[in-house]
């Protein structure tokens, strides 16, 4: 005599099939065994696998002999049942699976971002750092120039600004010294319509320089005073380094 047992779920119903084999004939029954929901219907998973495998080999290449037509009818039934069950296993972990995804996407989403600030905190740190030294970013390229190269630009701009006959060749030359030497307020004053506007291009958009943490345009007389202050201190940095580390402009 054989016994098979198989646990069978249906609405969250547990349900148990015995089989007894008698003299080569099945004999089966079933009963309800508890309530179960869907975290338990889950780990059930190996009995319904079982379950299955069994059904397939009571229904497979060997006959089972029965009595009559109902207990075929029922053994299709029960097949049928098992079909569902685990149609209803399978719609479940999908729909898990698919949880699981949209969760994996959101954390990624928040990593993302969380990287993103981060590093934007650090850029903006090292932004300072730099422009304490002197060296300026510009917004759009994002290259940084040392302070001599910065003065040299704005006095290249200033001269193409003089083009003009009103100033002859001495203004020139004090510009030079004011721009590129030493100078005082005072000293920029005669100068003042010359300052109105400069065009200082960018080494690498050739677009007009703008440095986000400078308080006026670089060209103004104070923007190149402190410009000039950095230069004298760069004998205390190794410029080497810094364009190592750095993207700038040569």
């Amino acid at each position: 005599m054989d016994l098979i047992t198989i646990i069978a779920i249906s609405n969250g119903i547990q349900y148990l099939y015995k089989f007894v084999k008698i003299a080569g004939f099945y004999y089966s029954s079933v009963e309800i065994a508890n309530k179960i929901n869907v975290r338990e219907t889950i780990r059930h998973l190996d009995n319904l696998n079982t379950m299955v495998e069994v059904s397939l080999a009571l229904s497979g290449g060997k006959s089972i002999k029965r009595k009559n037509e109902k207990k075929k009818y029922k053994h299709n039934y029960m097949e049928r049942m098992y079909k569902a069950v685990c149609s209803l296993f399978h719609s479940v972990s999908i729909q898990r699976l698919e949880r699981q995804e949209r969760l994996a996407e959101k954390r990624k989403e928040i990593l993302f971002n969380e990287k993103r600030r981060r590093e934007k905190v650090e850029d903006e740190k090292r932004e300072k750092e730099m422009f304490d030294r002197g060296w300026l970013r510009d917004k759009t390229s994002r290259h940084y120039i040392a302070p001599d190269k910065m003065l040299e630009d704005i006095h290249t701009a200033l001269v193409k600004a003089m083009s003009d006959d009103k100033w002859s060749n001495d203004d020139r030359l004090v510009i030079k010294r004011l721009v590129l030497e030493e100078g005082r307020l005072e000293d920029f004053e005669k100068y003042e319509d010359l300052f109105y506007y400069v065009e200082v291009l960018d080494r690498v958009t050739r677009r007009p320089f703008e440095c986000v943490l400078l308080n006026d345009v670089v060209y103004s007389p104070n923007s190149i005073m402190y410009l000039q202050q950095k230069k004298k201190e760069m004998v205390y940095v190794n410029v080497a380094v810094v364009n190592f580390e750095n993207k700038c402009v040569v």
